[in-house]
């Protein structure tokens, strides 16, 4: 979207410059006050009820966020600013929201000069908020395990166990630095005698390959094992 309103303005920039036509005129009116100010009241009521009663930004400050630091961090927000404004989203929508209340008290010329200025300062903290947003995201994708250890050398020696009959699912991460979290779901023969010996064996395996010796890396395992025929 950021990337958008710059493309649309530079098109309208370059329109006007020299002396050609444009290919595609098309002027922009100007919003009439009723229309404007209340789509941006609707928003910020939207917004606010987002914030105080869906919650959703604490749902995804516990839920995503925290997954991704090891001290249950929150690198999203601006701890500084009342509870509501301390979402970056939050706080973008509803200052863009107000700043566009003030355009109907403009007089033509000064209502042109303000829009242009407020469209480019709403594309830069677009860009700038979104490329935060996506290096959040995509650290959690990156953490993947893809360290020195052959994923696929324990895999094949836990499925060479003798009661193991396939390894189903299973999910290397690396949590942070010093931690990797592995989540394995494994299908077995015979009853439920020894699976507690099991799981021990498969942890004791994951830690030797992929724990890179003492002072290496510590793993947390979670292994659900299916016996065969349920």
């Amino acid at each position: 979207m950021g990337f958008d309103l710059i493309s649309h303005s530079a098109k309208h920039a370059l329109e006007h410059s020299g002396s050609h036509l444009p290919h595609a005129p098309h002027d922009h009116g100007r919003a009439s006050a009723m229309t404007l100010d209340s789509i941006c009241l609707l928003t910020m009521a939207t917004t606010l009820t987002s914030a105080f009663l869906v919650r959703s930004h604490a749902r995804l400050t516990t839920q995503s966020l925290r997954a991704r630091s090891p001290a249950g961090g929150n690198g999203w927000s601006i701890p500084i600013l009342p509870a509501v404004l301390r979402n970056p989203s939050h706080l973008f929508t509803l200052s863009c929201a107000a700043a566009l209340l003030l355009m109907p008290l403009f007089e033509a010329h000064w209502y042109s000069l303000y829009d242009k200025a407020l469209s480019g300062a709403m594309a830069l903290s677009m860009c700038v908020l979104g490329a935060k947003l996506v290096m959040s995201l995509g650290s959690m994708l990156l953490m993947s395990y893809s360290g020195s250890g052959s994923v696929g050398a324990v895999l094949s020696e836990i499925e060479g166990m003798e009661v193991v009959q396939r390894v189903e699912e299973a999910k290397f991460w690396q949590v942070h630095y010093g931690l990797g979290m592995a989540n394995l779901r494994v299908r077995v023969k015979g009853g439920e005698e020894g699976m507690m010996r099991l799981r021990e064996r498969i942890g004791a395996v994951i830690r030797s390959r992929l724990g890179g010796g003492e002072g290496g890396m510590g793993w947390e395992v979670s292994t659900q094992l299916v016996v065969e025929g349920e």
